[in-house]
């Protein structure tokens, strides 16, 4: 069943806005209908939790089994998370300057030690040498003035030096080179090895720090939990409406008010409270216009539907029916008409049985998910049982206690009987199939 609600609406004193709102937390009793907040601290409560939450992401992928669990305040974690952040950054920013500097590495590749700096000393000296890569073809055509070096050759190109000898025309030529000349790294190709290696390095070090800080994992997640619970406080502190009752700039008095919805059984309570603390309250029967929150009810054996209808999103609103039992019944049925061989049934059974059992030795609340299952499966057993389906075996293959156990109208064993109605005459009737369509549509 819906359990009924009341509409509340609650009228207090904006300067004790947050002290009430504590008690009215601590009491349990009011859904409060506020859904937006605003201010400075809600907008950095809700980034320290996006930190939050990159950290965890971060810090899952490092966790071990061997992992220890160590304790932290909010406060900690926060740090935590910033310098999990920090060191994140730090690390796409390592692997972005490493696929740089293996692509210039990968850019000289068979052109040996380059160091620009040695070649601006030799140029400084009177020798001015380039590197110039082009194809074989072209290069035995250049002009025999030009006086080179050649460095490495293939069938289709060739890398080589260019000395420049100061003879006339020489300009020109290298002018038209151009578009062949290597151009030269910011610093040797020792220095770019040096520096790829030492970024490499530094990520090492970088994963070792991220893996350390997996011990704070669940500390981590409680953090994000109690920040939650803080926003959704800070929401509603933020989110009531306030009304000035006096415009005297000296002695202000303003109040705050707000609706919210309470379960009836609670409604004495609330009234108790209210009048004990000097509240304003407004007590009214919810409205189809209202967004009124639905709370189920049920007995034990209903209630095992809940994680099936939590999974399917199928609570019902306020003002709808609660067709929990009808749906749990049914699908029973459903579920093991769908299956309908005793022998899954069995299997079934057996694998909701084991957490059943450990958590009755534990001493633990079993989880409803597993006590469904385990209904599923005796569904599928009751219907395997009832048309004497068992593993796909032929019924003669199966003893005669579990063919007697069978419903005749729908059982295997008397597939080849015509079955007569009681209005009818002669050789027409309803084959054992037929039977069975007529059950399921039904």
């Amino acid at each position: 069943m819906i359990v009924p609600m009341k509409k509340v609406s609650l009228i207090i004193l904006t300067n004790e806005k947050t002290k009430i709102l504590k008690r009215l937390r601590k009491l349990g009793l009011l859904h409060i209908e506020i859904a937006e907040g605003s201010g400075e601290w809600l907008a950095k409560l809700r980034e320290q939790i996006s930190l939050l939450e990159g950290a965890i992401f971060t810090v899952s992928e490092k966790v071990a089994k061997t992992t220890a669990k160590e304790d932290a305040s909010v406060t900690k974690c926060v740090e935590i998370a910033e310098k999990v952040k920090s060191l994140s950054d730090e690390k796409k920013l390592c692997l972005t300057e490493i696929s740089k500097i293996s692509a210039e590495i990968e850019r000289l590749k068979g052109w040996g030690e380059i160091n620009p700096e040695e070649l601006k000393n030799l140029a400084i000296k009177g020798v001015d040498i380039s590197p110039y890569e082009m194809p074989l073809k072209e290069y035995r055509g250049l002009d025999s003035t030009i006086k080179t070096l050649v460095i490495s050759k293939t069938k289709a190109t060739v890398k080589f030096a260019m000395v420049k000898s100061g003879v006339e025309g020489e300009e020109d030529l290298i002018s038209a080179l151009s578009s062949y000349k290597l151009a030269l790294p910011d610093v040797s190709t020792s220095d770019l090895q040096r520096k790829a290696d030492g970024l490499r390095n530094r990520l090492e070090a970088i994963d070792n720090e991220l893996t350390s800080y997996s011990e704070y994992l669940d500390s981590l997640k409680a953090a994000v939990q109690t920040l939650q619970k803080e926003i959704e406080f800070e929401i509603y502190s933020t989110g009531m409406e306030n009304e000035k009752l006096s415009d005297d700039s000296e002695n202000t008095v303003s109040v705050s008010h707000f609706k919210g919805y309470i379960e009836e059984e609670n409604v004495e309570s609330l009234k108790a409270e209210a009048k004990q603390n000097e509240w304003g309250l407004l007590i009214e029967d919810p409205t189809v216009d209202d967004d009124v929150p639905t709370k189920l009810k049920n007995n034990k054996f209903v209630s095992l539907i809940y994680p099936l209808t939590d999974f399917l999103g199928t609570v019902p609103g306020y003002f709808e029916y609660d067709i929990s039992g009808w749906f749990l019944g049914f699908i029973l049925i459903f579920f093991g008409i769908i299956f309908g061989d005793g022998g899954y049934g069995l299997l079934i059974t057996s694998v909701a049985a084991i957490p059943i059992i450990k958590s009755l030795v534990t001493k633990k609340s079993i989880s409803p998910a597993f006590l469904l299952c385990g209904l599923f499966g005796l569904s599928t057993i009751l219907w395997g049982t009832l048309t004497c389906t068992w593993f796909g075996l032929s019924p003669e293959q199966l003893p005669q206690w579990l063919q007697k156990l069978s419903v005749p109208f729908i059982s295997n064993v008397y597939g080849d009987k015509l079955w007569q109605p009681f209005w009818v005459t002669g050789d027409v009737g309803l084959t054992t199939a037929q039977n069975l369509q007529i059950f399921c549509f039904s």
